[in-house]
């Protein structure tokens, strides 16, 4: 019942709705992002058979470098992905270099759809959108170059501040000024206390980078897209204060 309400209320909030009932970019995103933290957050067996042992890194590694192909803004879950492996990394410094190689590789397969641009662009004997069958115009494409213009800096200090604010009214029309205080406090509490402390501090790492970004880089996009995952993540504090 618990997880019925909070899904109910995540299903409830502005831009999961919207993105949601007029499926797009956005909806596949949190999807992918669910899928991640789910991956995540997955307890651990109590002993792992030998050839499944770091299913987790490989998982992450398949599903992340699906994500970040499909919108580079699942690239900012990676600290919190990074700590949710981190313990078994860490006692096995010897191996990295083939067990994260590996994981790269996985990552590095997510791309491969992007062999559809020069096919689909070459129709008559010319290119329809740019020049993707050249390496400049295949890299304009695959980072996206027309949109730098809208990441830009905010304009000095002041500037910062009308960022702040513009992410704090967006979380408040989501969650409600309540709802907003209340999963704040949920999240500070289960990462300090509580027997949900792993999980609350891996939730808190994943979505410190779309938030700083949405800060940062406010004119990028969406900042209320970019701020989905924050409200997932929030959302996601409360119930585990409620469990707790």
């Amino acid at each position: 019942s618990l997880a019925i309400t909070a899904t109910v209320l995540l299903a409830l909030t502005r831009s999961i709705w919207l993105h949601h009932v007029l499926a797009e970019v956005y909806s596949l995103s949190m999807t992918i992002t669910a899928l991640l933290l789910l991956i995540a957050l997955w307890p651990e067996p109590e002993k792992h058979p030998f050839n499944t042992r770091w299913w987790r890194l490989y998982a992450l590694a398949i599903v992340g470098g699906v994500g970040v192909a499909h919108h580079r803004a699942i690239a900012f879950l990676a600290p919190g992905l990074i700590a949710a492996v981190w313990p078994d990394l860490r006692g096995e410094r010897r191996a990295w270099s083939r067990i994260l190689t590996r994981a790269l590789g996985l990552g590095l397969a997510g791309f491969l759809p992007y062999i559809y641009l020069p096919l689909r662009d070459w129709q008559n004997g010319a290119w329809v959108y740019g020049e993707p069958g050249t390496l400049k115009g295949f890299w304009i494409e695959f980072t996206g170059r027309e949109a730098d213009h809208l990441v830009t800096l905010p304009d000095g200090f002041g500037g910062l501040l009308d960022n702040l604010r513009s992410v704090g009214d967006i979380l408040i029309t989501e969650l409600t000024l309540p709802g907003l205080i209340l999963a704040m406090a949920s999240l500070f509490f289960c990462v300090l206390v509580g027997p949900h402390r792993r999980t609350a501090r891996i939730l808190a790492l994943c979505g410190v980078g779309p938030l700083l970004f949405a800060i940062a880089f406010h004119t990028a996009v969406m900042p209320q897209a970019v701020l989905m995952p924050v409200v997932l993540l929030l959302v996601m504090a409360v119930a585990l204060a409620a469990d707790t």
